[in-house]
């Protein structure tokens, strides 16, 4: 048997796109700080923008995770588009996801249909706030990502942005030591 506990951005996109109708997809995380960063202006061997310092910068970076998620969950497989930007926050990430749904809806809903899904199995995986919230409320938070009701919205009956909030490091750490706990049962 293989097992895959993947980073904390391939976590969270796999909890936010666990059950969808969408027929397309499109993802920006606003990401965190990550020790890839130079801490001051630099060269970068990869990317120019690279090489510029974190804690002053807001750098946009490609995201290999749409290609790798469609690997992952094929029913995803060239349906999802990602791009990234890196902003200077210790801890902490938000993604905004761009949906086209075939099915009309109300973003009512979206949210009861994210809700059922985060109550249900496996658990620990998706979190649901009704909350006013910011991304420092979810340092040291369990799951791999929370859904926010409040700052999502409906474009139209077809087309919705959703919210996501996630710890990069703690969540990401939790969802591993669980994996080890499953293999270790399964010996």
């Amino acid at each position: 048997m293989v097992y895959l506990c993947h980073t904390c951005s391939h976590q969270n996109v796999a909890a936010g796109y666990r059950r969808t109708d969408s027929y397309k997809l499109w993802s920006q995380t606003v990401h965190d700080l990550t020790a890839t960063q130079e801490t001051v202006d630099d060269l970068s061997g990869k990317l120019w923008c690279g090489g510029h310092g974190a804690s002053q910068d807001i750098i946009v970076a490609s995201m290999v995770t749409a290609h790798a998620m469609g690997k992952v969950i094929p029913q995803l497989n060239g349906k999802l588009t990602r791009i990234a930007l890196q902003v200077p926050t210790p801890n902490v990430s938000v993604m905004d996801l761009t949906c086209r749904v075939e099915k009309a809806a109300k973003y009512d809903e979206i949210k009861k249909a994210v809700k059922l899904i985060s109550e249900g199995s496996p658990t620990g995986i998706l979190g649901y706030t009704e909350d006013q919230v910011i991304s420092c409320e979810f340092n040291s938070y369990i799951y791999s990502s929370a859904f926010d009701a409040g700052s999502g919205i409906s474009l139209n009956d077809h087309f919705f942005k959703i919210i996501f909030y996630y710890d990069n490091e703690f969540g990401n750490s939790d969802q591993f030591v669980d994996l080890m706990v499953h293999m270790a049962s399964k010996e």
